[in-house]
């Protein structure tokens, strides 16, 4: 992080919240003062004004990444070790269900890109719903799709069942019926599908899923979810003795099933062998 030294004033503020609104469909009133979008370059914007920012509007502007980091880039920053690099590997080619997990900022979305990554070597048909424009995917068959105010993931998630896809890719998990409709799909006939979700571990991420589902039904789901998902990645952001940021992956398990009888997960941590 740099600091520019430019000042805007509110009226220079505010305005730019305008044009960006404009752009991407939206008029700013005290009702709608949130600008959740994306710049014509696909960076990711968003913006706050008018009475919740007490008169000095304010954005964000969160820069697409200009090359993909891959798999082999993370191993060589000691990101990740060469067996969990071969394991993943040999998951997304054996079509298993990825969920990558991690808090604000930890690069959920920069490891998914590795994963989508790695697509390029097979022949699938791949399906991306996000709700900004942030997935990178070399594949040649392939849909992309954005979420919309009008348009939900949930929508998008039906839609692709009469759209023939081998793999479906969400951007990020965040309500119950998309997570429950994601699942189903995963558990039905469309596996080796890639999604991210707010988590600070990998086993609560198994949590995550459990509390956005029980926003859409009172019976608890974990069959569903233990079903559905087959590898969880952590991903972490640490800082290092020299004042650094890095992000590596933390941990990686592979989920068995869910044992109702005891009432919990089968889990196997991917450690060195």
């Amino acid at each position: 992080m740099e600091k520019t030294k430019v000042v805007l004033n509110e009226k220079m503020s505010f305005g730019i919240n305008q044009v960006i609104a404009s752009y991407n469909g939206k008029i700013i009133t005290e009702e709608n003062s949130i600008v959740s979008g994306s710049l014509p370059s696909g960076d990711r914007f968003e913006g706050v004004c008018k009475s919740p920012t007490k008169g000095h509007s304010t954005f964000t502007i969160r820069k697409k990444p200009e090359k993909i980091f891959t798999l082999d880039d993370y191993q060589n920053t000691k990101s990740l070790t060469e067996y969990q690099k071969n394991f993943l590997i040999n998951q997304i080619k054996n079509k298993k269900n990825i969920l990558v997990v991690g808090g604000t900022g930890t690069g959920k979305t920069t490891f998914l890109n590795a994963l989508l990554n790695e697509l390029k070597y097979t022949e699938d048909r791949v399906f991306i719903i996000e709700e900004v424009e942030e997935l990178i995917c070399s594949v040649e068959n392939k849909v992309s799709y954005l979420v919309t105010d009008f348009v939900s993931a949930l929508d998008l998630a039906k839609s692709a069942m009469r759209q023939r896809p081998d793999r479906i890719i969400m951007g990020e998990l965040r309500y119950g019926h998309e997570v429950e409709e994601l699942l189903k799909l995963w558990n039905t006939g469309h596996s080796g599908g890639f999604a991210t979700t707010h988590a600070n571990g990998s086993e609560e991420g198994l949590e995550r899923l459990e509390e956005l589902l029980s926003e859409v039904s009172e019976t608890p789901r974990q069959k569903l979810i233990g079903r559905a998902i087959d590898v969880i990645v952590s991903v972490v952001r640490q800082k290092t003795e020299d004042g650094r940021t890095i992000r590596r992956i933390n941990e990686i398990i592979e989920v068995v099933r869910y044992d109702k009888k005891e009432k919990e997960y089968i889990l196997n941590k991917i450690k060195e062998e």
